[in-house]
């Protein structure tokens, strides 16, 4: 039989859990936040150019070249090589 005793450390563990599952959920939008912030510095130093077009069947796809000016630091790059996708094509 659950006792008053039980069901009081069932809804407090329920409420740590539901606690701990809300910081997680914080911790996220803050680290996208953060990546978004990061994104939209390197949007603006331009570091990837457009160098050309390919196609695909229907699809026009744009090819873009790393482009890294002189005043970025190897640390922005290592971490805009985070960010931006990678695509490995295979003839």
């Amino acid at each position: 039989m659950i006792t008053s005793t039980d069901f009081t450390k069932l809804i407090d563990t329920m409420a740590q859990i539901l606690a701990q599952k809300n910081e997680d959920i914080a911790e996220l939008v803050r680290e996208i936040e953060a990546l978004e912030s990061k994104l939209a510095k390197y949007e603006d130093k331009e570091l990837f150019e457009v160098v050309g077009t390919s196609n695909l069947g229907n699809q026009v796809f744009n090819i873009y070249e790393k482009f890294v000016p002189e005043f970025v630091t190897d640390e922005e790059i290592a971490i805009a090589n985070l960010i931006a996708p990678k695509f490995d094509i295979l003839e």
